[in-house]
């Protein structure tokens, strides 16, 4: 595989500048601190299901990635009290497990009585299971995983913050993998949901699915996220892209019920997608992570290109997207025919990508991510001239990346067409044509560049985002940062600290200096802060809480946060402050004063 950087010239490369800490902090979302719950999907005659509920059950693929992380599943022995436990419960049943007490036992029925069955008592079945799983593990937190139409029960379960689970700041990821997220489009043809009527067992749940159903009892419009309660979690949606399985029985479907849409043979790709969001419900200002996966509904479970996405996903606390956003055509064969000469070409992106580290470490050679024109994932674009940029926004990548990795290998093909029905070409002249590859190797990096070929140009956009899973201090903005600059004309800085649910209504304070992180302010009970104190810390300590260092010392709330305000209303600066680098770092504290964990260091410039 040609490296992509030989092609590029060196100047053409942004990079991020982090500022090095010296970090004590303890880990906030914790791996092993962490249990994975996996919501299963449906099953036709699931309803109607007798026997237990809520009761971990064994399964191939839990035991795979209990194995891949490092953690554990139900084939190791004291998987019980794990707290970095993979499992899965079933939802569908009439028997309580014997961990039920009167309250949960009332709590079942009043939802049963209201709503019959279906999503709502799945949702409460599957919280009440996660909080008995966190409390005979003693774990932190939870990775909400969601399959299938698990995705929409995940969704009611957050959306509705069911048990306080999200509140509270117990679920920190949501994942969801050929999600129905949003409802599924066969549940709202008249004449699918027929067909399944007449010849399967009626069931709730797939009134449940229903686009009018999502509105009405989780958030509306059933495509956006709405609810503030996504603003705490890093959420991530996968999509199966091959619509073979049921014989394509689906795309037939779409066909006649007015339009083809990108499908797995069993839910459309809009059915677990998001199209928009409210600001309050992207978490750092962004939308859900996303990947593709070249396999029908019932092919992602076996997939392999899954796992490693799925390890990320979970330990990961590096996002990273790359996006085409010009491509320039050197050649392609659209005359336009006699009528109309100045017809676009139409063309579409294959756009694979492969984890090296995901090879080193398992032997996985199959694709992270197969957004391609196999399956007609990719959006297709108009080029009116060879030689000529056209502007796109294309995403190839955007998803959570392993710990250790430092470069993607990609592909990127390009094809025109004249005749296409799924992309809805319909030329008298010409046709299909391949307009050759582009692949290499490239860095984890942030920056654009401009990739030359000899049949096309790209340019890719590349950012790399970090999140901040552990107990820590950063600046607002959208990214975990370690340095802001501060105009001495004046401005508001937003500090955020997190120590995770595990130190709610603890004390915190935040400490400061401008000389530096070494050699360190030392606390006492092994807590090291990376800020060396000097004239500033003294005065800091005499000013806090006032409209300069605003919530400076307090308690943190019930997810262990708190929101301090550097210059609060932002005045000008004194002049002296001019040119100084302000470190700042934050303790927790117990009852007694004993400072029980500190965080990193972040630094704001005054420039």
């Amino acid at each position: 595989m040609k490296p992509l950087l030989s092609l590029i010239p060196f100047y053409a490369l942004a990079f991020l500048t982090v500022f090095p800490a010296i970090s004590q902090a303890q880990v906030h979302g914790d791996p092993a601190k962490t249990v994975t719950i996996f919501v299963g999907g449906f099953n036709p005659d699931g309803a109607a299901t007798t026997g237990p509920f809520g009761v971990d059950y064994q399964d191939s693929l839990m035991d795979v990635m209990a194995d891949m992380m490092g953690a554990t599943s139900m084939a190791d022995s004291g998987w019980q009290t794990a707290s970095d436990l993979i499992t899965i419960a079933e939802y569908y049943g009439d028997l309580a497990p014997a961990y039920y007490t009167a309250q949960d036992h009332s709590d079942l029925a009043a939802v049963t009585a209201q709503f019959g069955g279906g999503v709502p008592v799945y949702a409460l079945i599957q919280a009440k299971f996660i909080k008995h799983v966190l409390e005979r593990s003693g774990a932190e937190h939870v990775n909400l995983l969601g399959a299938s139409f698990g995705g929409l029960v995940s969704r009611y379960m957050v959306c509705n913050d069911v048990e306080g689970l999200v509140s509270s700041g117990r679920i920190i990821r949501w994942e969801t993998y050929e999600g129905a997220n949003n409802g599924t489009w066969l549940a709202n043809n008249g004449f699918a949901q027929w067909l399944f009527d007449t010849f399967a067992a009626p069931t709730i749940d797939t009134d449940h699915m229903l686009y009018s159903w999502v509105e009405t009892y989780i958030e509306a419009p059933h495509n956006r996220m709405q609810s503030p309660l996504y603003g705490d979690l890093l959420v991530g949606h996968t999509s199966s892209v091959d619509d073979s399985a049921n014989s394509a029985w689906l795309t037939t479907m779409l066909s006649l019920g007015g339009g083809w849409q990108v499908n797995d043979g069993v839910l459309t790709e809009a059915d677990g997608v998001f199209v928009g969001a409210s600001q309050a419900a992207k978490w750092r200002d962004r939308m859900p992570t996303r990947t593709w996966q070249p396999v029908d509904h019932y092919g992602l479970a076996d997939y392999t290109g899954l796992r490693p996405v799925m390890v990320a996903q979970l330990t990961g606390k590096r996002r990273y997207t790359v996006k085409v956003v010009g491509v320039k055509m050197h050649h392609f064969d659209e005359g336009g025919g006699l009528f109309n000469p100045q017809m676009p070409a139409e063309v579409a992106l294959d756009l694979r990508v492969w984890s090296p580290e995901a090879y080193r470490l398992w032997g996985i050679s199959d694709a992270l991510s197969d957004r391609s024109t196999n399956n007609f994932a990719s959006p297709l674009f108009d080029v009116y001239g060879r030689n000529v940029w056209v502007d796109v926004d294309i995403t190839m990548f955007d998803e959570m990346i392993l710990e250790g990795e430092t470069s993607l290998n990609i592909e990127i093909g390009a094809h025109e067409y004249d005749f296409e029905e799924h992309y809805e070409v319909w030329e008298l002249f010409g046709s299909n044509d391949h307009l050759g590859t582009v692949s290499g190797n490239l860095p984890i990096m942030d920056g654009r560049v401009t990739v030359p070929g000899a049949d096309f140009d790209l340019r890719l956009e590349m950012r790399i985002q970090e999140y901040p899973f552990e107990r820590t201090i950063w600046l607002d903005g959208g990214e975990k940062v370690a340095t802001r600059e501060l105009p001495l004309s004046g401005q508001e800085q937003i500090i955020q600290v997190d120590f995770g649910p595990s130190f709610a209504g603890k004390a915190f304070r935040i400490f400061g200096g401008m000389s530096g992180l070494q050699p360190g302010h030392d606390l006492g009970n092994g807590v090291v802060l990376p800020v060396h104190q000097d004239a500033y810390s003294n005065y800091l300590a005499n000013t806090l809480n006032t409209s300069l260092h605003q919530n400076f010392e307090g308690h943190l709330d019930v997810r262990g946060r708190a929101t301090a305000v550097l210059n609060a209303g932002g005045p000008p600066l004194d002049p002296r402050a001019k040119d100084k680098d302000l470190v700042y770092a934050v303790a927790a504290f117990d009852g007694a004063g004993v400072p029980l964990a500190g965080s990193d260091a972040v630094v704001v410039e005054v420039r």
